[in-house]
């Protein structure tokens, strides 16, 4: 054991920090090691210094607690060590005290309400994006708006009506401007503000489907208690063929109960697999031209079945060249 070591455990000005026997801390606020053999470098850790004590596994201390569990006696009903001038980074023994509850650290606080430069700010970058959208022929959504014929009023020209409309109307951040009708220009009757879930759905990607006699989005039709599928399930039926009340409220078969995934096919008011429409009387291909016919090829069932296939002598080969019959 060298001479600075040894001084230094017999230093009264150091103690061990109860628990962790290998770490000394003095009442400056200084960390020794007497594995490392020197004194440690703090880091910031939720703006207060933090040394580890632990590798595996990872164990971090803060240099408040280390000196406050050293060197001040524990006070009944105030088990948390505090900043007595609020600077985090100052550990010395007289700056601490024990307090009832845990120190609220300085600055703003999540829940309180945003400042009005803030929210002028958040409308003002709205703003600028609409404006962007309906004349800069070089923004990325140009197409969609401007170049669709979507403007804006003459009134919101200017940024001072649209903010004194933004706030009137309701608008918080974390809203965006969504118009109630796609094809209508930014004007106050045909704005409002939304959520970004609420804007989605009120989009012209929106893939509408009438049943039950209601015309409905297919977000919304998920919603519906009629449905009993999920959305892979309804899109799957939709692209099958399936009508629209069938397809949202047919329950799903049960796993056990699955032909190996088989898929039906709507055609004719029946519903079949691919290997049962090929053996249909009606079917006039074999079931791998059928198969290769509507999966691969996009074509429709009933034109599947009923498009005759091309004698083999009369099919094209590579560069021009016909199989003749001998």
């Amino acid at each position: 054991m060298k001479d600075s070591e040894l001084s230094i455990l017999q230093d009264p000005d150091w103690r061990q920090v109860p628990g962790w026997p290998k770490y000394l801390v003095n009442r400056a606020g200084q960390v020794y090691s007497t594995h490392s053999k020197k004194l440690m470098s703090p880091y910031t850790r939720n703006n207060s210094p933090c040394v580890q004590v632990s590798h595996n596994p990872k164990i971090q201390l803060s240099v408040r607690e280390m000196v406050a569990a050293a060197w001040m006696p524990v006070v009944a009903g105030k088990p948390y060590a505090c900043h007595r001038n609020n600077d985090y980074h100052d550990c010395r023994v007289g700056n601490l005290e024990y307090r009832a509850e845990p120190q609220i650290k300085q600055g703003r606080r999540k829940d309180a309400s945003p400042s009005k430069e803030s929210v002028r700010a958040q409308v003002y970058t709205i703003w600028q994006s609409m404006k962007q959208r309906c004349t800069n022929s070089n923004h990325p959504s140009y197409p969609n708006y401007g170049g669709r014929g979507i403007g804006f009023c003459n009134k919101w020209r200017d940024f001072q009506p649209f903010y004194e409309w933004a706030i009137r109307s309701g608008f918080k951040p974390g809203l965006t401007l969504d118009r109630k009708k796609n094809d209508d220009w930014y004007t106050e009757w045909n704005c409002r503000w939304t959520d970004q879930q609420t804007q989605c759905r009120n989009t012209r990607r929106n893939r509408w489907i009438e049943a039950f006699g209601e015309r409905k989005i297919l977000a919304a039709w998920l919603e519906d208690p009629r449905c009993s599928v999920t959305r892979e399930t309804l899109l799957s039926r939709l692209k099958d063929g399936w009508k629209a009340e069938q397809a949202i409220s047919e329950p799903p078969i049960p796993h056990s109960q699955r032909n190996h995934r088989v898929s039906l096919h709507l055609c004719w008011d029946e519903l079949k697999s691919l290997k049962q429409w090929s053996a249909d009387p009606r079917c006039l291909v074999g079931s791998t031209t059928l198969y290769d016919r509507v999966k691969r090829r996009g074509w429709t069932l009933e034109q599947a079945m009923t498009v005759p296939p091309i004698p083999y002598e009369l099919r094209s080969k590579k560069e021009g060249w016909v199989k003749v019959a001998a």
